[in-house]
């Protein structure tokens, strides 16, 4: 192990000690839990040197915990550590102190960090993260004839851990993953969660009731014996006051959320995390099934090939073949429709709710206002009627006496133009014609 550390000490490559993402002065040594400063502090993480480092690590073995991969508060603070932070944090919990020195753990922590963030870029929730975090754990394992040394599996149900022999195995096992995450709980999932955070929550109030019954079992500090705290001593005193009640109340805020999310009947990812989630493992696990196998594995077998193989003949095959690119590219140009015809509807929807919305307040106002007028119009009483009552009757009356002078000087007028005209003369003799018929 040694010869293969010092090799990996003098690459530029990512996962090695020269690369811009490794902390190395920052790390703390296994042989102090905070060599920071002191005898065993040194230029690489508590080391005098890096001999120093490599000769302990060649000797020593490292067994990683990576129980925290299923925690959701790792997680969590995981998820809102910076992209330079993660790494040193990663490698502090986990126990892998040996990723500047052996390449299986530095390509490994790099393979967790990658994970994080691609969760990150895709805005995956903290339980979503886990979920994918152990399914890619499970892929790794999987891929695995025999447990790595310095990477252990670290599962008690080591039996039940799936196995694939092949690509087409792994593939498998990752559709009816998938379809099983993109499902909606049933109404048992849910029992057993809300089961589980009860049960949590009473393990968690037992802790609390534990803690307070200690403290008051504490003897009080007499007043003559205590000295009194400085300045610096009160100031360091609240700090840490400060500081345990922020860490409290973010503990509290993170549980919360935690319950929500475990408590919530959607489907862990829904049909466009699963084409997310599916390409990146296609594009990782099982396009590397190999080069997984090849660097986890400890044994690693020997297996002799013979070819011929024509110089001027040399066909190499395409790792992401033409076809399937095709396909990739009709499949996105088909989500990009759907998404585009979805933010038609959407926005035909909204257009469509705001003139009704118009439509209704117009109603609403002119209903009002007509409303509005009719309270404030005077309402008639017996008085008001008996002045209109007088009042038609004085215009009634005036119109009659105009007509009447206007039909009697019309009769004057003609009574005077008859008297104006000559009078006819009577005669007196009778017509003959009726005497004679007499």
């Amino acid at each position: 192990m040694s010869s293969r550390a010092a090799s990996t000490g003098s690459s530029s490559k990512p996962g090695t000690a020269n690369s811009n993402r490794r902390g190395g002065n920052e790390l703390t040594s296994p042989r102090g839990a905070n060599n920071v400063g002191g005898s065993d502090s040194g230029p690489i993480g508590g080391f005098a040197n890096r001999e120093e480092m490599i000769a302990y690590f060649s000797k020593e073995k490292i067994t990683p915990n990576l129980s925290p991969l299923s925690d959701y508060t790792f997680i969590h603070g995981c998820m809102n550590k910076k992209e330079s932070e993660l790494l040193e944090y990663l490698s502090k919990q986990l126990g892998v102190v040996d990723y500047l020195v052996d390449l299986r753990s530095s390509i490994y922590l790099d393979s967790l960090c990658h994970y994080i963030a691609f969760c990150k870029e895709h805005s995956f929730s903290t339980r979503q993260t886990i979920e994918f975090i152990n399914l890619m754990e499970t892929l790794r394992k999987g891929c695995l004839s025999n447990e790595s040394a310095n990477i252990p599996i670290n599962q008690s149900s080591l039996t039940t851990t799936p196995k694939f022999a092949s690509e087409l195995e792994l593939q498998e096992y990752i559709k009816t993953k998938l379809f099983e995450m993109s499902k909606p709980l049933s109404l048992e999932q849910v029992s057993d969660l809300e089961k589980q955070i009860q049960e949590e929550e009473r393990k968690l109030e037992e802790e609390r009731l534990k803690q307070e019954k200690d403290k008051k079992k504490k003897p009080p500090s007499s007043s003559s014996s205590s000295k009194k705290m400085t300045k610096e001593e009160e100031e360091e005193f609240m700090r840490k006051q400060e500081e345990e009640q922020r860490l409290a109340e973010e503990k509290a805020m993170i549980e919360k959320k935690r319950k929500e999310e475990y408590r919530s009947k959607l489907p862990l990812f829904n049909i466009d995390d699963v084409a997310i989630v599916s390409d990146f493992i296609l594009k990782t696990v099982v396009q590397h099934y190999h080069l997984y196998k090849y660097v986890y594995e400890e044994n690693q077998p020997v297996k002799e090939y013979d070819y011929k193989v024509s110089v001027n003949s040399i066909m190499i095959d395409c790792v992401y073949p033409l076809s399937a690119m095709l396909q990739d590219v009709a499949y996105i140009q088909k989500k990009e429709d759907e998404r585009r015809a979805l933010e038609e509807a959407e926005a035909r929807r909204r257009q469509a709710e705001e003139e009704e919305r118009l439509r209704l307040e117009n109603e609403a106002r002119e209903r009002y206002e007509k409303e509005k007028a009719e309270r404030s119009a005077p309402k008639l009483t017996d008085e008001n009627l008996k002045e209109i009552a007088e009042y038609l009757k004085h215009e009634v009356m005036t119109e009659l006496e105009d007509k009447v002078s206007v039909v009697e000087t019309r009769v004057k007028a003609t009574e005077e133009t008859a008297m104006s005209l000559p009078t006819p003369q009577k005669s007196n003799s009778r017509p003959q014609s009726s005497a004679k018929t007499k």
